[in-house]
C-alpha cells in the first residue's frame, strides 16, 4: 500500500518531537520507570496559557488497555503514520 507522504513530519534535529502532536494523532509512549512503552492515542493537548506552542500535559488513552491518563509531553517518543 503507497504511503501518503504529504502527511508525514519532517523534524529537525534539535526539534522535539511532542511539539507537533495533535488530538486525534497515535503516538508511542515510554515509561521511563520500567523502560517500557505503549501506544496510545492522544483526546487533547493542554496547553499553557502564556505560551500557546507548548504543551504542558496530554491526555492519552491507551490502545491496549484503554486507560485514559494526562502525561508529561516528553515521554512522547514517536508519532504513528496514518496510512
Amino acid at each position: 500500500m503507497p504511503v501518503d507522504e504529504s502527511n508525514l513530519l519532517t523534524l529537525t534535529k534539535h526539534d522535539p518531537v511532542f511539539l507537533h502532536v495533535k488530538a486525534g494523532m497515535t503516538v508511542i509512549v515510554s515509561n521511563p520507570v520500567n523502560q517500557a512503552w505503549c501506544m496510545a492515542d492522544v483526546l487533547e493537548v493542554n496547553k499553557a496559557s502564556h505560551d500557546t506552542k507548548t504543551p504542558l500535559l496530554f491526555q492519552v488513552a491507551e490502545v491496549d488497555s484503554g486507560v485514559i491518563s494526562w502525561i508529561n509531553p516528553e515521554r512522547v517518543t514517536h508519532i504513528v503514520p496514518r496510512l
